[in-house]
């Protein structure tokens, strides 16, 4: 359990330097905006997936080529915007494939899965704010 847990908190602490870095790949940026607590329209639309909800009043939007990782930060507590992810994905037909989502100290990681690919996100407060960190990953099958 504890080396789980390592392992874990390892995955996280490599997710969250990557995405401070900026992910080292060619990113496409743009405000996002929406209403009614469904998916925010991005400047960067056309890169997103239609079955990748993005929180309302998402900053900072960073999109890698391709749309493979994207990145964000949102005025939102972790409880919120897990709630929303949670929601969103089952709507959009993701399956989830932990019988629980994982959870390290003030952050949290959702897998799902799709028959084409996989959608991890992650979601970490950031200290001294009331604005949680988005990280979200899709892998091919």
């Amino acid at each position: 359990m504890h080396h789980l847990k390592f392992i874990l908190g390892m995955f996280l602490a490599v997710s969250l330097a990557v995405s401070a870095c900026g992910g080292g790949g060619a990113t496409e940026e743009g405000p996002a905006t929406g209403g009614g607590g469904a998916p925010a329209a991005t400047a960067t639309e056309a890169a997103l997936q239609e079955d990748v909800p993005i929180l309302e009043g998402a900053t900072d939007l960073k999109i890698t080529s391709g749309g493979a990782v994207i990145n964000y930060q949102v005025e939102s507590t972790v409880a919120e915007a897990t709630q929303f992810y949670q929601e969103q994905l089952a709507a959009l037909g993701w399956e989830q494939l932990n019988k629980k989502d994982s959870g390290f100290g003030d952050s949290i990681t959702l897998l799902r899965s799709k028959p084409e690919q996989n959608i991890s996100v992650t979601l970490q407060s950031i200290a001294g704010s009331t604005s949680v960190r988005v990280q979200i990953t899709l892998t091919p099958k």
